[in-house]
């Protein structure tokens, strides 16, 4: 009953290619339905990083023009908004870096707990980029209206142990419990009446 959607990119920190933006919708979709999860948990792969968020490689060619930006950013609102109106719970579990995207998933769960390697940043505003409004509001909603204004005006990592005391993570873990956590969380989320 409990659904897992990997970030696999390991060698680019889990980056999220625009392939694998347009594939989360998809895989949510599937989750809820044909696989019956009664909870997903959303983790990065390779047990470093959740993600650095948007593969800005591929920005030369999928960002070269207010057209291609507006497709792009539609399909990060898509991914943002499959993640945030899952019909179970989605649970992020949060190792290493969590920035740009990466984070704006993570603001879209319905809970997160990281351990303690876990470093938080909206780097918008040094790239000079723009998020799509609903992951704005996502931030304002999951870190409160300060700390969401901070992280996007300032650009600024934080740490875990700050993003606990706001409420934004449930929880900090060691390193080598954060699995472990988050499985447990999950499976009581399963075992409960799935009406409720």
């Amino acid at each position: 009953g409990i659904g897992l959607l990997i970030i696999d990119n390991a060698a680019r920190k889990n980056a999220i290619t625009a392939a694998m933006w347009r594939a989360i919708p998809e895989a949510i979709h599937w989750l809820c339905g044909e696989a019956q999860a009664r909870a997903i948990i959303l983790a990065g792969s390779g047990n470093r990083d959740f993600s650095a968020g948007a593969d800005i490689s591929e920005f030369p060619s999928l960002r070269k023009d207010t057209a291609t930006a507006r497709q792009y950013e539609a399909e990060n609102s898509a991914a943002f908004a499959a993640v945030r109106d899952a019909r179970v719970p989605v649970i992020a579990a949060i190792r290493g870096i969590c920035y740009g995207g990466g984070f704006g998933l993570a603001a879209a769960c319905d809970l997160r707990i990281a351990d303690e390697s876990a470093a938080f940043a909206v780097p918008a505003a040094r790239l000079g980029l723009a998020y799509p409004a609903d992951a704005i509001q996502d931030f304002a909603l999951s870190l409160g209206a300060q700390l969401a204004r901070k992280a996007l005006y300032t650009g600024a990592p934080m740490r875990a142990a700050e993003l606990v005391g706001s409420g934004f993570l449930l929880e900090v873990t060691a390193p080598e419990a954060l699995d472990p956590a988050a499985l447990s969380l999950a499976e009581i989320i399963a075992a409960n009446a799935p009406l409720s």
